[in-house]
C-alpha cells in the first residue's frame, strides 16, 4: 500500500516532540525511582509498596481540567484524570457535537502525527489508515461516521497511556486516548448509563462539570462531522456479565461446554457454534473457557482444605495476611490457578482467606457500562476495606482485575474513601510474592526445574507499571529457561470472541503467534517439557488456538499454565509439572 509523501506534518511534530524530551525523560526516570521505592513492604495498609500508586495522587489538585499546568511542588509523573460518567454534560448532545467532536479530533491529529504507538492494538493502523487514504492524506478530510471503526477495535489495555504516549497529562496536549474510547462507548449505552446515574444508589460528585478548553479543529468542507453511535445488542451485554452467566452454567457444565466447545482448526466449526454466533455474536471459531461444576469451584474446594500459613518461612513472622480474590476466572474456570496461589502463600508463610462476592467488572467496563461497573465498585470496594481495616493485603489472580482495584475504579469514583483504600492496597499475585522474595525471602526448599516457558508479558500487567514481575517471579526456580513475548496476544477480553472482532485479534496476534510457535518446534526437537503461561489465562488460550494448527503434529505439545502454578511446581506443592 502506497503512503504518502507530505514531510511537513511530521517535521512539526518531531519538532514538538524534540523539544519535550525533557519531560519524556523525566517521566521515565520518575517511574524509575517509583519503582525503586517500591521494594520494601509491610503486611498492612501503611506498606510502602502501597504507595506506587501515584497515577491518581494529584486528582485532587488537578480538578479543573481546563487547566494544563502543574500543581505547586509536583513532579512530571503522568497522573489521570476522573471520567465524569456522572454529568449530564457528559451526554449532552450540543456538547458531543460541538465539544467532543473536536477533542476526538485534537488527539487523532496528534496520534497521526506522532504513531509511536502503530504495533499496540489494531486502533492505530486503522485510525493511520483513514488518514493516509483520505484526500488530503490528513485527518481534515477523514469523516467523523468513520472513527467508529477506531473506537470499535480499541481493547481498553491501556498500554498507549501508561506505557508509550510522551502526551498524557501533565503534559499540555493533556493526551489519555483509552478514556476518549470510553467515553465514547459510554455515551452508546447512555440509557444503562442513566440508569445508575439518575438512582440514589451511588452519591452524586462532589465537584461541577470541569470542561477542557478545546481548539475547534479544521475540517475540510462537506465532510461529515457527525458520530456514528451504536447501542450495544442486547446477546452483548449478557455474556459481558460473566458471573451471572457463569452461575447459569455451572450447575450444567458438562453440557455447556461440549455445546460451546469449538472444532479443530482445519475443520470447518460445528452447526451449533454456528447457531450461537448468529444468536449471540460469539465467533464460531472463538475458543471459550470451560466452566466447571459447582463442587469444582475455588470457593467451594477451599471450604474443605487447611489454609494453614508455613511457621517455617522466613515471612511468617512479619504476619502477613492476604484476601485472595478469586476471580470469575479462577472461581469458575480455572480453579487449579487459585489453589496453587493459596499453596505457594500458605508455603510462604502467609495467612490466606479466599473472597469472591462478585465480579470486578472488566468486562463490562471496556463495553462503556461505566454505570453498572461504578455499582460493582462501591460495593466490592465497601466489602473489602473491611479487610483493609484488619490488615489484609488484596491479592488477585488475574491482571485484569489488579488493574481495576489499581487504576479504574478511582477513575469512575475518585471521592470514594473505600476506593482510595482498595486501590492502594492492591496487588498482582506475582508482584506480591516478588515482594516477598525481595524482603523476607521465600522457602529454600525449591527444585530445579528442567524445562522451558514461553511467558507472555500480559498487556493489563504492563498497563500496572509495576515491571514485568511474573518472569522475576519465576526467574527465582533455578534450571527454567524463561523465553519473553512481549507483543500482544490479540485477545482483549470480549475483543477476542465477538463476530465482529475475533479476525482482527487473529491478525493482531500474529507476531506473538510466530514467537511461541518457534519456542514450541524447540522444546518439540529436545524433548523439553514446554509450558505456555502469561498472568492472563485467556491470553495463553489464544495463542494456543493461534498455533494450534502448526503443533497437531507435536509429540511434545506445550502445555498452558498460570506463573503461579509454575512456582508452586517447583516446590513440590503443585501436580502441574508431573501432570
Amino acid at each position: 500500500k502506497q503512503k504518502k509523501a507530505m514531510f511537513a506534518p511530521r517535521l512539526n511534530h518531531s519538532l514538538i516532540k524534540l523539544n519535550n524530551k525533557t519531560f519524556q525523560f523525566n517521566r521515565f526516570f520518575t517511574n524509575c525511582n517509583n519503582n525503586n521505592n517500591n521494594n520494601k513492604c509491610k503486611s498492612n495498609s501503611n506498606c510502602s509498596i502501597s504507595k506506587k500508586n501515584t497515577l491518581f495522587s494529584r486528582n485532587e489538585q488537578n480538578s479543573d481540567q481546563g487547566k494544563t499546568s502543574l500543581p505547586n511542588n509536583e513532579s512530571t509523573t503522568p497522573f489521570r484524570r476522573p471520567l465524569q460518567w456522572q454529568h449530564d454534560k457528559f451526554y449532552d448532545q450540543t456538547d458531543l457535537e460541538e465539544v467532543f467532536i473536536f477533542e476526538i479530533r485534537r488527539v487523532f491529529d496528534i496520534c497521526h502525527g506522532c504513531r509511536a504507538c502503530f504495533n499496540l492494538c489494531n486502533s492505530f493502523p486503522t485510525l493511520f489508515d483513514l488518514v493516509d487514504e483520505s484526500p488530503t492524506n490528513e485527518l481534515d478530510s477523514v469523516p467523523s461516521e468513520n472513527f467508529k471503526k477506531v473506537v470499535d477495535e480499541c481493547t481498553l489495555c491501556d498500554l498507549c497511556f501508561m506505557v508509550n504516549c510522551p502526551y498524557v497529562p501533565p503534559h499540555s496536549f493533556n493526551l489519555d486516548f483509552p478514556q476518549l474510547m470510553l467515553r465514547y462507548r459510554a455515551v452508546e449505552n447512555q440509557k444503562s448509563n442513566d440508569t445508575i446515574r439518575n438512582s440514589s444508589t451511588l452519591p452524586q460528585p462532589t465537584k461541577s462539570y470541569q470542561e477542557f478548553k478545546y481548539t475547534k479543529q479544521h475540517v475540510e468542507p462537506d465532510v461529515s462531522r457527525k458520530l456514528k453511535l451504536e447501542s450495544q445488542a442486547l446477546s452483548h451485554k449478557l455474556w459481558t456479565k460473566t458471573d451471572t452467566m457463569a452461575k447459569v452454567a455451572a450447575p450444567f457444565a458438562p453440557i455447556v461446554n461440549f455445546i460451546s466447545k469449538s472444532n479443530q482448526p482445519d475443520k470447518p466449526p460445528r452447526t451449533v457454534r454456528r447457531i450461537m454466533e448468529s444468536v449471540v455474536d460469539i465467533h464460531a471459531k472463538a475458543v471459550l473457557p470451560e466452566f466447571v461444576t459447582p463442587q469444582q469451584q475455588l470457593i467451594n474446594q477451599t471450604k474443605k482444605l487447611n489454609l494453614s500459613p508455613n511457621v517455617k518461612a522466613p515471612a511468617f513472622a512479619s504476619k502477613r495476611r492476604v484476601l485472595l480474590y478469586a476471580t470469575c476466572l479462577s472461581n469458575y474456570h480455572l480453579p487449579s490457578i487459585g489453589l496453587a496461589a493459596i499453596s505457594m502463600l500458605n508455603h510462604a508463610g502467609v495467612e490466606v482467606k479466599i473472597f469472591y462476592d462478585e465480579c470486578c467488572g472488566m468486562p463490562q467496563f471496556e463495553q462503556g457500562h461505566v454505570g453498572q461497573v461504578s455499582l460493582r465498585a462501591s460495593n466490592l470496594a465497601t466489602k473489602l476495606s473491611e479487610y483493609i481495616e484488619q490488615k489484609y493485603d488484596i491479592v488477585s489472580l488475574v491482571a485484569s482485575c489488579t488493574l481495576m482495584f489499581k487504576h479504574e475504579y478511582p477513575t469512575l469514583l475518585p471521592d470514594n474513601e473505600d476506593i482510595k483504600k482498595l486501590s492502594n492496597n492492591s496487588y498482582d499475585i506475582s508482584e506480591y510474592l516478588v515482594n516477598i522474595a525481595h524482603k523476607e525471602g521465600l522457602p529454600e526448599n525449591i527444585a530445579n526445574v528442567c524445562a522451558k516457558v514461553t511467558l507472555h508479558n500480559a498487556c493489563h500487567s504492563k498497563s500496572q507499571n509495576m515491571g514485568f514481575k511474573s518472569k522475576e517471579m519465576l526467574s527465582l526456580i533455578p534450571g527454567l529457561e524463561i523465553l519473553t513475548v512481549d507483543r500482544c496476544s490479540g485477545h482483549g477480553g470480549s475483543f477476542g470472541v465477538h463476530k465482529k472482532t475475533f479476525p482482527i485479534a487473529m491478525e493482531v496476534g500474529k507476531f506473538a503467534f510466530k514467537q511461541v510457535l518457534r519456542n514450541s518446534k524447540e522444546a518439540n526437537e529436545k524433548e523439553k517439557k514446554h509450558f505456555i503461561a502469561s498472568d492472563c489465562p485467556l491470553a495463553v488460550d489464544h495463542l494456543i488456538q493461534g498455533i494450534s494448527k502448526d503443533i497437531q503434529s507435536f509429540e511434545q505439545k506445550p502445555i498452558k499454565c498460570h506463573p503461579i502454578e509454575i512456582l508452586a511446581a517447583a516446590y513440590g506443592i503443585h501436580t502441574i509439572l508431573t501432570n
